[in-house]
């Protein structure tokens, strides 16, 4: 088993990743809905369709922060925002709140997992994720078991 220290995500660090996970897989399409307004405005298509073009081009990221930041703040994900360390086995991952709120979720609930900034974002939906900074395991022996663990299972190459 692997136990992680005790750690707490801020719900802007989770913003943040939700962001940065919205531009690594939204922006060629977003970038290349502008050229289409551009050729759009040259043809002389009639200025509406244009006009909500690019409002829908303006709105999109704007939706997508809200969507983000109602996500952070919801009380489903309030566990997440407070101090918890992990309990990992070969079947679970157990988050313990400090509180003692128990939380379990089998790990072939995980769908996906992306490294980045020596952070595992662990994917159980296409929009939910738990962030488990590489900095919480206890030693760098529980790190290389939790990423052989994750190899095992095909989420990591």
């Amino acid at each position: 088993m692997i136990r992680t220290h005790e750690f707490a995500i801020t719900q802007g660090n989770y913003i943040q990743f939700s962001m940065l996970l919205l531009a690594r897989n939204w922006a060629i399409v977003y970038f290349a809905l502008l050229p289409v307004l551009i050729l759009a405005a040259i043809l002389g298509t009639d200025l509406i369709i244009v006009m909500l073009l690019f409002l829908w081009w303006l709105a999109m990221p704007l939706w997508f922060v809200a969507s983000f930041a109602l996500q952070a703040y919801s009380a489903r994900n309030a566990a997440l925002f407070r101090n918890h360390y992990f309990d990992i086995d070969a079947e679970f991952i157990t988050m313990n709140a400090a509180d003692g709120t128990v939380e379990r979720y089998p790990l072939n609930n995980i769908v996906k997992v992306i490294t980045m900034f020596n952070t595992y974002l662990l994917f159980t939906s296409t929009s939910t994720f738990y962030l488990l900074p590489y900095r919480v395991f206890q030693s760098e022996s529980d790190h290389q078991n939790f990423n052989n663990q994750l190899v095992a299972r095909g989420l990591r190459s």
